[in-house]
């Protein structure tokens, strides 16, 4: 009898422990180390700072457009486009656009540096996801612009649209007609 009782403490020592020792585990080693270095880590921060809306996850990676990628993600979550102001160079550009897009906000694309892009890309994307024309005026590359408003055209049936495609146009009404 006094046998049982000393395992069944011991057992419960044992998990008691097994239970510490996972814990402390965690909380020293925080999420993701126990992915390999790398791209797999970063995605890890990239989605876990996402769903947590923790910025500073973004801070533990250290290449340029996987961090702008995690900052864009946060700022899409948190509904704050400004956390963009936070990378600098080119990979803000990509911040921004991820998060107009993300959004589907066009002021956001206002937010891009000129002297660093002319933020056509990032209409573009934000025009298609919305299927809103109206956002294609803003692109400042002719090119582009025509193709938003072709894809626009064929994403909405809509072979007006296609008055506006320039030197698309043929393309965009065969696309539309399709």
């Amino acid at each position: 009898m006094n046998m049982k009782k000393v395992i069944i403490i011991l057992l419960v020592i044992i998990i008691l422990a097994g239970a510490g020792f996972f814990t402390w585990k965690f909380i020293f080693s925080g999420p993701c180390l126990d992915k390999q270095e790398g791209t797999l880590r970063n995605l890890c921060y990239k989605q876990t700072a996402a769903s947590t809306k923790d910025l500073s996850l973004c801070n533990k990676i250290s290449m340029g457009v996987e961090k702008s990628s995690c900052y864009a993600g946060v700022a899409i979550a948190k509904d704050e486009p400004l956390l963009c102001n936070q990378i600098k160079g080119y990979d803000q550009v990509f911040c921004w656009e991820e998060v107009a897009e993300g959004l589907a906000n066009p002021l956001v694309c206002g937010k891009i540096d000129p002297l660093a892009d002319d933020g056509s890309d990032c209409y573009y994307a934000v025009a298609k996801k919305l299927k809103e024309p109206n956002v294609c005026a803003q692109i400042a590359s002719e090119t582009i612009k025509w193709a938003c408003y072709q894809e626009i055209a064929r994403l909405t049936g809509d072979a007006s649209l296609c008055d506006n495609a320039g030197a698309f146009k043929t393309s965009c009404l065969s696309k539309v007609n399709q």
